[in-house]
């Protein structure tokens, strides 16, 4: 549990950039690759509105299973956007021992002018069934005063939590305390586990020799990305957009008639 924690917590600085626009994944899209210590991931665009990818990932010698689905929500407020990447995350390992996850919410503000700020709200759980554990932590939490009749707010990016027996918050089973940064570090009763100046081992991600031709590197657009040729691959962008575009209006059409010939034959 305390790993898995750790590792859903270190990654979070990852996301905390506001990059240009991407090049948006089309419906059906997918990219496997291996990693230099043998770790295996496979990637599929599964739906186009609202965006939904699908992930599995096994480790070395097959010491876990890291898998899910998620779909992005997101909601503009004048020069802020607030999201979140719905869906359960499971870490599978071979004892039958299951973790699941879901994340925060991101805020970030500053989009069109400002300072650009990115922050974690509200709380992320853990639950382990199987060993009847459950973890949670809340990101910028409130605390006491000296006098304790008010409330301050520490740091945004701090959080703090724990790990309780059973399947809920409860302090009298917690078993114990969680606190750190997501920026920064995570600790453990003290202890910690994951400390973002660490020097840690970095895997590359290898090619696979046979991909499916839904491969995300056989995309012309990233073909002349990578190539540098900026306009060449920006032309493509667009036409791919329009012809997926193109394939929702066709799917949509033949949805409605679907169900406009199911209703006229259950009339008949």
């Amino acid at each position: 549990m305390k790993l898995v924690i750790t590792f859903a917590i270190a990654g979070l600085h990852n996301t905390a950039t506001i990059p240009k626009k991407p090049f948006n994944p089309i419906l059906g899209e997918t990219w496997e690759a291996e990693m230099s210590d043998g770790t295996k991931l496979y990637l599929e665009q599964a739906s186009h509105h609202p965006p939904v990818s699908n992930w599995s990932m096994v480790g070395p010698d097959d010491a876990y299973h890291f898998y899910g689905s998620g779909e992005w929500s997101a909601s503009f407020r004048g020069n802020s956007v607030k999201g979140q990447q719905l869906g359960d995350h499971f870490v599978e390992f071979n004892d039958g021992t299951i973790i699941s996850y879901t994340l925060g919410e991101v805020w970030a503000r500053g989009i069109m002018y400002g300072d650009r700020v990115c922050e974690y709200l509200g709380t992320m759980e853990f639950k382990d069934e199987k060993n009847n554990l459950f973890g949670s932590f809340k990101f910028s939490p409130e605390v006491s005063s000296w006098f304790g009749w008010s409330k301050k707010k520490l740091p945004s990016d701090y959080f703090v939590g724990g790990i309780y027996e059973g399947q809920a918050v409860d302090e009298s089973k917690k078993l114990c305390a969680l606190e750190g940064s997501w920026l920064a570090c995570v600790e453990f009763d003290g202890i910690e586990y994951w400390n973002f100046e660490q020097e840690l081992e970095k895997y590359e991600a290898k090619k696979v020799a046979e991909p499916l031709p839904s491969d995300c590197r056989y995309r012309e657009d990233i073909i002349y990305l990578n190539a540098e040729d900026m306009e060449s691959a920006e032309e493509w962008k667009k036409t791919l957009e329009e012809k997926q575009r193109r394939d929702a209006k066709l799917r949509a059409a033949y949805e409605k008639a679907r169900k406009k010939a199911e209703k006229k034959a259950a009339k008949e």
